[in-house]
């Protein structure tokens, strides 16, 4: 069922947010326990199979659980994907069953996205979507195969946004998974989402500054959830060297603030342009983390007193890896291997 544009159910209001403290707490206590700080989690010593982090292709984070893909031989000798998803905080991890679209030349051609909320009454299940694109040119997903860890199943859904036109999706594609919605920032001038299940669309234009006609084709733009509230982030088309941040409420885009990259991160590179990406919003406060620079500075930014800081650099080596935000969750939430 694809909702009318501008129709999406309001996300501001309703229950109140779980906080990444209580989350991340270990044991999972909350409601006052004392608690010492979480233990530092080293992904290369997780029990996973040998080998294969070598094996490793794509990787995506949703509240605290890995969605990890990784390429293997089948009995035929051939090469196939599988997925696995892991919990790097109690060093769980479950393989999922292979999707109908598992071999390298149909998954080289499909985006993934995990979804998982640790705050639901059902806090153990998630869900795995495969959206299959038409080609790696393309990208364009008229399909999605979901898999639910409750049924153990892989089902084929098709896509019902647009009024079934696909939209293009790639492994970039900034999205969330909040209050059992799955929302993707595709090309496209809309913000597209589905529940949980795939059997509600909707799809919802891109909140644009008035000066935006869409002629320059802004960037696609970031989309993150902090303090229980959805934000969007987008560079106006006719300056570049601005954010502004957009806030859901009442079923609306509400402009809340503008960022001044050029100001907080660095100078204009006449060449290449403002070289800065967003890769993260906090979940508890106004911050938002941003990769700069040739030697992928990270910096976070503060926006209610518009101070930045450094907080490393990644270096120029590290360009082409994906930078995922991760909040632990240590309540045990997987029903495969853990541990001993």
């Amino acid at each position: 069922m694809v909702g009318a544009e501008g129709s999406e159910a309001d996300d501001s209001g309703g229950r109140e947010p779980v906080s990444a403290a209580a989350r991340a707490t270990p044991g999972g206590g909350i409601g006052g326990e004392a608690a010492a700080s979480p233990p530092l989690i080293d992904p290369l010593a997780l029990s996973l199979p040998p080998g294969f982090h070598q094996r490793l292709f794509r990787i995506q984070c949703c509240n605290g659980l890995l969605l990890l893909c990784a390429w293997a031989l089948s009995s035929r000798g051939a090469f196939k994907f599988n997925y696995t998803v892991c919990n790097p905080a109690t060093d769980e991890w479950t393989t999922v069953p292979d999707s109908p679209v598992s071999d390298t030349a149909a998954a080289g051609c499909t985006t993934a996205r995990l979804a998982f909320d640790p705050s639901s009454p059902s806090s153990s299940a998630y869900r795995i979507f495969q959206f299959q694109n038409d080609g790696p040119r393309t990208r364009v997903s008229p399909k999605v195969w979901i898999y639910s860890s409750e049924t153990g199943v892989w089902t084929c859904r098709e896509c019902g946004w647009a009024d079934g036109a696909g939209v293009v999706l790639r492994d970039e594609t900034s999205g969330v998974f909040f209050r059992a919605k799955l929302h993707l920032c595709p090309s496209e001038p809309v913000i597209v989402s589905v529940d949980r299940d795939g059997e509600k669309w909707w799809t919802t234009p891109k909140p644009a500054d008035p000066g935006d006609d869409g002629f320059l084709g802004a960037p696609p733009g970031f989309i993150g959830v902090s303090q229980g509230r959805l934000l969007f982030l987008n560079t106006p088309e006719y300056n570049h060297t601005k954010m502004r941040v957009w806030v859901r409420g009442s079923g609306l885009w509400v402009p809340k603030r503008s960022i001044d990259l050029e100001k907080v991160i660095g100078g204009w590179d006449y060449r290449f342009g403002l070289k800065c990406s967003v890769v993260g919003i906090h979940p508890d406060r106004s911050m938002v983390y941003f990769l700069e620079g040739k030697d992928n500075r990270l910096v976070s930014y503060a926006m209610d007193d518009g101070d930045g800081e450094t907080i490393c650099e990644l270096g120029y080596k590290n360009c082409y890896l994906p930078f995922l935000p991760y909040v632990p969750v240590f309540a045990r939430s997987l029903t495969g291997r853990a541990a001993a």
